[in-house]
């Protein structure tokens, strides 16, 4: 699911030589955001921008400053792209792209029963793993929402980003028809 599941292709294919279509909203994101030199420390390149801009914090000159602007953007006023935050970065996205895509494909595939295990660094309100960790089986290696029904944290502020994803990797176990499972007890910090 690339571009956080704007684009979903097996892992067989090369998307250098099979790239995601160009979108228009993206494109007058892009566009925008070029012509706006005064909101980063280095040119911005709007090119190599198809179906998703992704814009590191680094680059920002004042990470509030941009969040304020951006809503200025016709494509965002319109609502055509949606802006989400990580901790290192802004994701501006086509409307419809969500990582649930890649959840539904992927559950697709397992047999009837089966959870498919979500884990995402951004689960707080606006963070761009926000709708794919309000599960139950949404795991957190970062921030989390505070809500009941998902966005968990397993480790806390103790064990973060891919070292926890790792460590949750370490803790899969083959069962039955491919599946697996986590064991908990190896998870204790």
């Amino acid at each position: 699911g690339y571009y956080n599941g704007a684009y979903l292709q097996p892992l067989s294919v090369d998307i250098r030589s099979e790239p995601a279509p160009a979108d228009p909203a993206i494109a007058e994101t892009a566009g925008w955001l070029a012509a706006r030199p005064d909101l980063f420390r280095r040119a911005f390149e709007p090119a190599r921008h198809r179906m998703q801009i992704t814009v590191d914090r680094e680059d920002l000159i004042d990470w509030e400053v941009f969040f304020r602007e951006i809503e200025a953007c016709g494509s965002v006023r319109s609502g055509a792209v949606r802006v989400m935050r990580s901790a290192h970065s802004v994701d501006i996205v086509l409307a419809a792209t969500t990582k649930l895509a890649v959840v539904g494909a992927i559950a697709a595939k397992v047999p009837d029963g089966s959870t498919v295990l979500r884990i995402g660094d951004s689960g707080s309100r606006g963070g761009n793993d926000s709708e794919l960790l309000s599960h139950p089986h949404g795991i957190s290696v970062g921030e989390v929402c505070g809500r009941r029904d998902g966005s968990w944290s397993v480790f806390g502020e103790e064990l973060t980003g891919p070292q926890a994803v790792l460590r949750l990797m370490r803790a899969l176990r083959p069962d039955r028809d491919g599946i697996v499972r986590v064991d908990i007890a190896s998870l204790i910090i």
